[in-house]
C-alpha cells in the first residue's frame, strides 16, 4: 500500500513549528504521509496525525482500521473527540475484569482451572505472567452490560474455587498493595531485615500509598554473617553473640504493633540460567503475631 502525502497534515506540522519560531525538520514531513485510502485524524496537541481506514467485507459489514500515536496525552483526547464518537456500533458490549494469583507456576495453575483457559470458553479467560504473579484476564462479551457483568460474575467464582487463597487480588492490585492494606486495616505494622536482596522488599512496600502507616523500618545487609554485626556480634560466625543474632534477628528491628517482623533472605551464589544450578533453601526464624517462631 502506497503512501500519499496529505498536504492539510502537512501544513498542521508547518504552523506548529513556525509558532515555535523553529523550522521543521524534513523527518517530520514523513508525518504527513498517509496510506492511500485513508484520512488524517486531527491531533491538536502533537505533530503526528492518527490515521483511519474503512475497508468493506461485504456481508460482514465495514472493517474500521485506526491508529494513533503512542503519547498518552494526544492519544487519549484523540480518541474521546475524534475516534470514538464515530465508531461503528457493533450492537456487542465488551467489558474486562482482572484476577491475581501468587504460588504455583503458570502451568500448575492452568491445569488447576481446567477448562476455563480453553479458547471456546465463555467468557475468555487469559492467563499471563509477570514476576511471579500470575494474572488471569477475564474477557467478556454480550448484547448488554448486565450479561457482561454477570460472566465476569461468574468467571470470578469459578476462579476462586479452583485456586483457592493462591489469589491474592483483583484488578489494580499488587502482592505490596494487599499486604500493606492488611496491615493498615488490622492497625498493624511491619518491620523487615533483609539479607542478600538490595532492599527490593522494602522498596515494593514502601512505593504503595499509604505505607507509612504500617512500615516501621527495616535493615538491608549483604550477607548472613552480617546480622551479628547489625545486631549486636561482633562479625565472627562462631561467637555467641552472632550466632544469638542470627538466630533471632527480629528481635533487633524496630518495634512493631502486632508484632510482624520478617526476616527475608538471598541465595548467595545461586545462577537461575545454569541448568547445573541447585537453589539451597535455608530456614529463617520469622515469629507470627502472637510471639512464637516458626521457620519458613
Amino acid at each position: 500500500m502506497e503512501l500519499v502525502l496529505d498536504d492539510a497534515c502537512l501544513a498542521h506540522i508547518t504552523d506548529l513549528f513556525s509558532r515555535r519560531n523553529r523550522p521543521m525538520p524534513d523527518r517530520n514531513r514523513v508525518q504527513a504521509m498517509l496510506p492511500e485510502g485513508s484520512r488524517a485524524i486531527e491531533n491538536p496537541r502533537g505533530t503526528a496525525p492518527g490515521i483511519w481506514m474503512e475497508r468493506d467485507r461485504g456481508p460482514d459489514g465495514v472493517c474500521q482500521l485506526i491508529a494513533m500515536p503512542g503519547v498518552p496525552s494526544e492519544m487519549k483526547r484523540m480518541f474521546s473527540h475524534e475516534v470514538k464518537p464515530h465508531l461503528v456500533g457493533s450492537g456487542q458490549v465488551m467489558r474486562r475484569a482482572l484476577v491475581h494469583c501468587f504460588g504455583v507456576g503458570e502451568s500448575t495453575a492452568e491445569e488447576m482451572l481446567g477448562k476455563l483457559t480453553s479458547r471456546d470458553h465463555d467468557p475468555e479467560v487469559g492467563i499471563t505472567v509477570h514476576e511471579a504473579t500470575i494474572t488471569l484476564r477475564i474477557n467478556a462479551s454480550g448484547s448488554s452490560e448486565e450479561e457482561c457483568v454477570e460472566k465476569i460474575r461468574q468467571a470470578r467464582h469459578e476462579i476462586r474455587e479452583c485456586l483457592g487463597t493462591l489469589v491474592f487480588g483483583e484488578g489494580d492490585d499488587s502482592l505490596a498493595s494487599v499486604v500493606v492494606d492488611g496491615l493498615v486495616q488490622q492497625n498493624r505494622s511491619l518491620a523487615t531485615a533483609e539479607i542478600g536482596t538490595g532492599g527490593v522488599l522494602m522498596s515494593w512496600l514502601s512505593d504503595v500509598d499509604g505505607s507509612q502507616e504500617c512500615l516501621a523500618g527495616g535493615h538491608v545487609l549483604t550477607d548472613a554473617d552480617g546480622i551479628g554485626r547489625a545486631f549486636g556480634g561482633d562479625g565472627r560466625i562462631e561467637s555467641e553473640g552472632n550466632s544469638e543474632a542470627r538466630r533471632e534477628p527480629w528481635r533487633h528491628l524496630p518495634d512493631t504493633t502486632g508484632r510482624f517482623r520478617p526476616v527475608g533472605g538471598g541465595v548467595s551464589g545461586y545462577d537461575p540460567d545454569d541448568p547445573e544450578a541447585r537453589l539451597r533453601p535455608r530456614g529463617l526464624p520469622v515469629p507470627d503475631p502472637m510471639g512464637s517462631k516458626r521457620s519458613r
